[in-house]
């Protein structure tokens, strides 16, 4: 399939999925799950671009808990690379994308309200805490596409777990890290790492178990099964759910 017919395909596609005019979506991605696709990253996302329009906005992670969650503790708002697909990877380096100031969960962002929703990221000092973009979505009507990646790697769980103050996902110590945001601007800032690793598995596929119709749409884009996340519907039900059950997301590691 030539590029143009990939384009038009794609848009089509997201279309019949959901993705409005105006949308503001965060997007976890497989790029190998839509199957073949000419002019690869740059096609999905000019895509997607075209399916929410200049008054949408898209955000990307740009996490980089691989690396800078150990020693030296260091975050380069220009070179620290993503570490979660090729997708979010080609996003982070766009120039008509700005990054959000977060030492292992930073945010790509392209659009009109690209600006607001990343701008005081770097007062956060959890993972995933209330002025991350995955945080603010859900007050502005925002959505998370998953695509092609299933509901597992879906980051905004992690804000859930924060909000309903589970007793697991955060490390007791907080860890001192360097941010270069460039241009000679380097700080200092504290915040605590996430606490998973060895001891709980991450569940957050139930999500689909539980959450209401109307709050999640299942569609193919190409090759991909994909789902349409109704940001402000998802996190008041993971919410409702851990507060009568913290663990419901998680299962202990054998």
């Amino acid at each position: 399939m030539k590029q143009k017919d990939n384009l038009e395909q794609l848009i089509c596609d997201l279309h019949k999925l959901g993705l409005q005019k105006g949308n503001i979506i965060f997007t976890h991605s497989s790029m190998r799950s839509l199957g073949p696709v000419e002019g690869d990253c740059e096609t999905v996302l000019a895509a997607m671009k075209e399916a929410v329009g200049e008054e949408g906005t898209l955000l990307f992670p740009a996490f980089t808990f691989d690396v800078c969650t150990k020693p030296p503790y260091y975050f380069s708002m220009k070179d620290s690379r993503c570490c979660v697909g090729a997708l979010p990877e080609y996003a982070r380096t766009q120039p008509d994308f700005i990054r959000s100031v977060h030492p292992s969960h930073s945010v790509s962002a392209w659009g009109k309200r690209a600006e607001e929703m990343t701008r005081e990221h770097i007062l956060d000092y959890t993972p995933v805490g209330p002025h991350s973009p995955l945080a603010l979505l859900p007050k502005v009507s925002g959505k998370v596409l998953m695509l092609g990646c299933g509901m597992e790697p879906n980051t905004s769980m992690h804000g859930v777990e924060e909000l309903a103050k589970a007793p697991y996902p955060l490390s007791k110590e907080m860890v001192e890290y360097t941010l270069d945001l460039g241009n000679g601007d380097i700080r200092k800032a504290k915040h605590y790492q996430h606490h998973f690793s060895g001891l709980w598995i991450q569940r957050y596929e139930r999500l689909e178990q539980v959450l209401p119709e109307k709050f999640m749409i299942r569609g193919k884009v190409l090759n991909a099964d994909c789902y349409l996340l109704d940001a402000a519907g998802m996190w008041e039900t993971a919410r409702r759910i851990m507060e009568e059950n913290p663990y419901y997301f998680v299962d202990p590691e054998q």
